[in-house]
């Protein structure tokens, strides 16, 4: 009787799991496609809006599949003004979850989530990851960022490596719980070496 929600707690605790191993490369509305974070010739994935993983390969190969989908209307164009929100460290995109409903219920735009593996890379690449999603944005007219504590570091950096032109799109910015002046959890992490592993 109780299984329901057993299957909903494990679902959740896998979800979370996994979202510390997998960096976004592409991601339009709800459909995303996934590299395992930390090694350049790592698997891809792509995902549909149920979570479910529909192919697993090579990168290139997977964004060959991405495109054949864009291209046959099963992933819908995303047009329009973007809000995309970005978690922080040691969560994933699930975290964000109550967010994103919240705003879909009060803005006129599309939100979507951006996920990044935290622990597994350093901010450049996740920002490089990050550059590539909204690169693969080319209809969306404006964009603007909701960002979690890391999350925020990882746009920063972005807008850094970013070219002017790549910033013309961009409305604003909302920053939660950013560390900008750096993280007293991380600074007493980096003093204890099991802290600092984890």
């Amino acid at each position: 009787p109780g299984g329901g929600w057993i299957n909903g707690l494990f679902n959740g605790v896998r979800a979370a799991a996994e979202g510390l191993e997998w960096s976004d490369e592409r991601v339009v509305g709800d459909w995303r496609l996934q590299r395992r974070a930390g090694d350049e010739d790592a698997v891809a994935r792509i995902l549909d809006p149920a979570e479910q993983v529909v192919e697993t390969g090579s990168l290139p190969a997977c964004l060959a599949q991405f495109s054949r989908l864009e291209r046959g209307g099963q992933i819908p164009a995303v047009t329009g003004e973007v809000v995309l929100v970005l978690h922080g460290l040691g969560e994933s995109r699930q975290s964000m979850r109550p967010l994103v409903k919240h705003l879909q219920t009060g803005l006129d735009a599309t939100v979507m989530t951006f996920g990044y593996a935290s622990p597994r890379a350093g901010l450049a690449a996740h920002a490089s990851s990050l550059a590539r999603v909204l690169a693969g944005l080319p209809q969306v007219t404006g964009i603007s960022f909701v960002g979690h504590s890391m999350g925020n570091l990882v746009v920063r950096r972005w807008l850094g490596m970013a070219k002017s032109g790549d910033t013309s799109r961009i409305r604003r910015m909302v920053m939660l719980g950013p560390p900008n002046q750096g993280s007293d959890l991380a600074r007493l992490a980096a003093g204890n070496s099991l802290l600092a592993s984890l």
